[in-house]
């Protein structure tokens, strides 16, 4: 858990391929990521992956990270496998998630409250779940000059 100021910065270099950031669950959702007041959370370049060592037949664990208060998650070009590891964002009070080209970190976001999601990039991929009931949001798809595809659904 991260409060008051609190920042976590994971930092690869823009070039490199195998440094990895892990956080080491034996079983789905044995441990999370929390923050809360205005603490940070940043990964960059880096692979993010919720069990350690030989993945090869592994099957896929998912974790949990819950954002509170004005406490952000700034990803930058990360990536995990989603056959191995899933990360699911809950996004709750005034926090917020910014994202460029982040594929699957998270995996999916869960949008509450008023919450606030930037996705940017032309590999951004991740799902955004709205709670309809209770959200009153803005949804803005950007003007493309590449091919880009956008699914909205109920589900």
């Amino acid at each position: 858990m991260l409060k008051g100021k609190a920042e976590l910065w994971i930092h690869a270099s823009p070039n490199s391929t195998g440094e990895q950031f892990i956080v080491s669950n034996q079983i789905s959702n044995e441990r999370s990521i929390t923050t809360q007041d205005s603490s940070k959370v940043k990964l960059e370049y880096v692979e993010f992956r919720t069990q350690e060592g030989n993945l090869k037949n592994a099957a896929s664990i998912y974790m949990n990270y819950y954002a509170k208060d004005r406490s952000t998650l700034y990803i930058n070009k990360s990536w995990l496998d989603t056959q191995t590891a899933w990360l699911l964002a809950n996004m709750n009070n005034r926090s917020t998630l910014l994202g460029h080209e982040l594929n699957h970190v998270p995996t999916e976001i869960y949008l509450q409250d008023s919450a606030q999601v930037g996705l940017h990039g032309p590999n951004t991929n991740t799902g955004l779940w709205l709670n309809f009931q209770s959200t009153t949001a803005t949804f803005s798809i950007p003007n493309h000059t590449t091919v880009s595809t956008w699914k909205i659904g109920r589900g």
